[in-house]
Parts: structure tokens; sequence; C-alpha cells
């Protein structure tokens, strides 16, 4: 399943009944995750926020 598919589901069945957040904090995760975050804050128009890595 695409990224755009799932963003677009997403906003359907939960966004549609409880709303957008303004703000997402998202870490810098696999790629999958990645667009599929983007492509619901491109759609959303949601402030994306990040986090760096946190290495050992």
């Amino acid at each position: 399943m695409e990224p755009r598919t799932v963003a677009i589901t997403l906003m359907e069945r939960y966004v549609a009944h409880f709303s957008a957040p303004d703000q997402a904090h998202i870490d810098q995760g696999r790629s999958v995750e990645a667009e599929l975050m983007s492509e619901l804050c491109r759609l959303l128009q949601i402030r994306k926020t990040h986090s760096t890595a946190y290495n050992l």
C-alpha cells in the first residue's frame, strides 16, 4: 500500500472524527514511516518537528 493511500484513509477515518493536530514530532525513522508522515503532514498542513537519532 502506498503512503498516500494510507494517509488518505487515515484522514477519512480518523481525522474526520477527531481533527488533525497542529504539530507532529517525528523521529528520523524508516523510509515508509517517513513517507507516510510527510504525506499526512502535507495533506493536513501539519508542522513537523524532528529529533536526532540517539546513539549509545
